[in-house]
């Protein structure tokens, strides 16, 4: 079966009985709003958090490039992070990088930190 890809949703095309795929306004709103919440929440992806400067001791926190120092940021956050910097970061990174971060971290994430990640990343 042949399906077109839609804003992140996938329509039949018209094989079968026109009444099973009849679009009532309430399905296009609803598929509007759906458009609408994945547009938002790439649009929050970009939003660039304040950093604490008890998690970012050894440097200044206003300076640090989410871009650039995305490595140290997040192995930061998986070690001494709070619940708010986890979804953060969690929203803001590609979760591809995150699990590499765990995996191949630089000395900086404990033994039992590691561990915690690679089951809840798994």
């Amino acid at each position: 079966m042949n399906l077109k890809m839609t804003c992140g949703l996938f329509f039949a095309p018209i094989h079968f009985p026109q009444h099973l795929f009849a679009l009532s306004p309430i399905l296009l709103d609803s598929r509007a709003k759906i458009c609408y919440n994945r547009a938002m929440k790439d649009a929050k992806k970009k939003e660039i958090m304040p950093f604490r400067q008890t998690l970012f001791w050894d440097v200044d926190p206003k300076t640090i490039n989410p871009e650039k120092n995305a490595k140290y940021i997040i192995e930061r956050i998986l070690e001494f992070g709070n619940d708010e910097e986890v979804k953060w970061m969690w929203s803001y990174y590609p979760h591809n990088l995150i699990k590499d971060r765990v995996v191949n971290s630089r000395g900086v994430l404990r033994e039992k930190t590691k561990a915690l990640w690679f089951l809840l990343l798994a």
